[in-house]
């Protein structure tokens, strides 16, 4: 039984996440819609006794996972596919969030006091919350530089995924401009 399905950007082209069950557990497969083919399949990584809230990609393309206990995790695969865990978004007041968008960050979300969903009348608040995994020590300088690396290594994709593409680029433009160099003396 499929519990859920999103598409986006992932490497260089479409790709679908799907959650669903494997046996007793939740599992996730990436699909690369261009050529159709199985990316990766396995264990999906919720906390213990939460079920999956939300499924998507943030704005560079990683696969991310919000469970029901308010915690959401980025699916690294220049990691093999390790999940780490970028955000604890609880409220005290009884409520939860409806995320709408991840960015490499903030989580763009609108709080849910006491339901599940949003309202749609009035028009609900879109709350921008900055990514950062919950450390001890909060507030201390080193925990801030902490969340900091830990957020630059998860954002490590985009760069290690742009490098290629950059250089892909410069050897087509190359190809097409036969243009032969002079030297100038």
């Amino acid at each position: 039984a499929v519990v859920s399905t999103q598409s986006g950007h992932y490497g260089r082209g479409e790709v679908v996440a799907v959650a669903h069950y494997q046996g007793a557990h939740l599992a996730l497969s990436l699909f690369d819609c261009q050529c159709p083919r199985l990316i990766y399949s396995g264990a999906m990584c919720l906390s213990p006794f939460a079920s999956l809230s939300w499924l998507g990609f943030n704005s560079d393309g990683l696969p991310m996972v919000y469970d029901s206990e308010g915690i959401v995790r980025a699916v690294l695969p220049h990691r093999g596919y390790l999940s780490v865990p970028i955000a604890a978004l609880h409220e005290k007041s009884n409520g939860s969030y409806w995320i709408t968008a991840i960015t490499n960050k903030y989580i763009r979300c609108i709080l849910c006091k006491g339901l599940s969903y949003p309202c749609v009348f009035p028009r609900p608040l879109l709350s921008l919350l900055p990514l950062g995994p919950v450390l001890c020590d909060i507030g201390t300088e080193r925990t801030q530089l902490e969340q900091g690396r830990i957020i630059t290594y998860v954002n490590s994709y985009q760069l290690r995924r742009g490098a290629p593409q950059e250089r892909d680029l410069k050897q087509s433009e190359s190809k097409k401009k036969k243009v032969p160099t002079a030297t100038l003396r």
